[in-house]
């Protein structure tokens, strides 16, 4: 996290990679075209590209997507000093090897389909106010299997 200035707030270090490592273990740092092991800690690791900002209630969220291993960390940054890691959704189906469901620049499968959301493109972040349902919302965009995906978000009970 930096300021408009160039300050440097808070720094999550590693923890994407511990967090991954703990949720797939089979799968560390796999790219989203093949479930190959460990095959992108050498270059861009799980590649977090998009992320999107968004408050709830008296909260602020930031969502990171993952452009490789594929999902999203959502973390509380009230207090950005201090982000804290709440939750890391995946719906990447790690078993079935989308080097052999998903053919690039061909139409998507069925077989494609079941692999799940791979590749984290864009996110879209919809306030309760500006949804049709009345809760916030988060739109996922995914590159390699063509997918969008929405997440409704319900406050914790």
């Amino acid at each position: 996290m930096w300021t408009t200035r160039g300050e440097l707030l808070a720094d999550t270090g590693d923890a994407f990679e511990r967090i991954m490592a703990a949720a797939v273990p089979a799968f560390f740092n796999v790219p989203d075209d093949s479930n190959a092991f460990d095959r992108t800690s050498q270059g861009r690791g799980p590649e977090p590209e998009p992320l999107a900002v968004g408050t709830i209630g008296s909260r602020t969220y930031v969502f990171v997507g993952f452009e490789r291993i594929g999902g999203i960390m959502v973390y509380d940054i009230t207090n950005p000093r201090a982000p804290h890691f709440e939750q890391y959704i995946n719906n990447r189906n790690f078993a079935i090897d989308p080097a052999a469901a998903c053919t690039k620049g061909a139409p998507k499968s069925p077989a494609c389909a079941a692999a799940g959301d791979l590749s984290v493109e864009g996110l879209l972040f919809i306030p309760a106010a500006s949804s049709s349902i009345g809760v916030p919302l988060l739109v996922a965009s995914h590159e390699t299997s063509d997918s969008v995906t929405v997440f409704r978000i319900d406050p914790a009970t």
